[in-house]
């Protein structure tokens, strides 16, 4: 959906969730955090046992940690219909420094580049026994690391605690659609068909049928909630599952809005490794998202704010 018009129909969907080795947490006497303030502390104590935990990096491509953050301290990503970036605001800032804070404070280890391999391989030796991926890492342990069957699980997300006591477990979520061009001569047809692939019976079919003939490792993600309840997930993936779907916020896309990730990953890495101040760097590439943002809007004719 964007600005009231349905352009696509959600065919799967995707999103982050904590991965917990349950082993080795029991054994150290650590609970499964639940909040942000939780998570540091299970984190301290991994450290001083040698280990650590797996924080997203800022690529260009996935800035789902940041918009998780983001969300949690209850900004959004652009203001006044997507017109301009809202990145500047104080509870994007916030949600910067304490994505940024987890390598520059807390020493957390980076990994700017091959993140999943790096992260699977320690979190099946037990180096990192807690980290945070988009669920369908499951397919990848599910076969990368048969040994370890029972002994891990994922979680939701630590959550923010507001002024209320409430905590907000917000993911970014994303994920692939089907569509239909304008210019199509078929159109009936064509929406028949994609109706027809989204339904629950459909999905469940297709989720279905990869996973007897490639087994666990295809385990299908899709987008209809139906659909996932008919799939093979154990109650307990299930329930974890469902409990951070209900949390789950999309990614708005808006004209320009590729320069978002892509400057977000500059001001995530000219804090991580300049130690520059993250309030005046994020603002700093807020800048270049606007200026994108206007020429995209004056491009294809839509209504722009100036820059100031």
């Amino acid at each position: 959906m964007h600005e009231g018009e349905l352009f696509a129909l959600p065919e799967t969907k995707d999103f982050q969730m904590m991965f917990a080795r349950l082993d080795i947490l029991y054994e150290l006497g650590l609970p499964i955090p639940q909040t942000w303030d939780e998570f540091n502390i299970v984190m301290s104590e991994l450290q001083k046992n040698q280990m650590d935990v797996h924080i997203p990096f800022g690529f260009a491509t996935d800035i789902g940690f940041y918009l998780s953050l983001l969300f949690q301290h209850g900004g959004d990503v652009y203001r006044y219909g997507g017109m301009q970036s809202a990145l500047d605001s104080e509870e994007a800032v916030q949600a910067f420094r304490s994505w940024t804070n987890f390598f520059i404070l807390h020493g957390t280890e980076i990994f700017d580049w091959d993140p999943g391999t790096r992260f699977v391989n320690n979190f099946r030796s037990g180096q990192m026994p807690l980290g945070f991926a988009n669920y369908t890492m499951f397919n990848t342990l599910a076969v990368f690391a048969p040994e370890l069957r029972g002994s891990w699980q994922f979680f939701p997300l630590p959550g923010t605690v507001d002024e209320n006591g409430v905590i907000n477990h917000s993911t970014a979520a994303g994920g692939a659609s089907t569509m239909m061009l304008s210019q199509s001569t078929n159109q009936d047809a064509a929406w028949e068909f994609m109706r027809w692939w989204v339904s629950a019976e459909v999905q469940t079919l297709y989720g279905r049928e990869l996973e007897s003939l490639i087994g666990a490792a295809a385990r299908y993600n899709t987008a209809n909630l139906q659909a996932v309840e008919n799939l093979s997930w154990t109650v307990a993936d299930h329930n974890m599952l469902m409990a951070q779907w209900e949390h789950a916020r999309a990614f708005p896309q808006v004209p320009g809005g590729y320069f978002t990730p892509r400057h977000v990953s500059n001001a995530f890495r000219t804090v991580v490794h300049n130690l520059t101040d993250p309030r005046e760097t994020l603002w700093d590439f807020v800048e270049y998202i606007n200026a994108e943002i206007i020429n995209k809007r004056r491009e294809f004719g839509l209504e722009y704010i100036p820059l100031r």
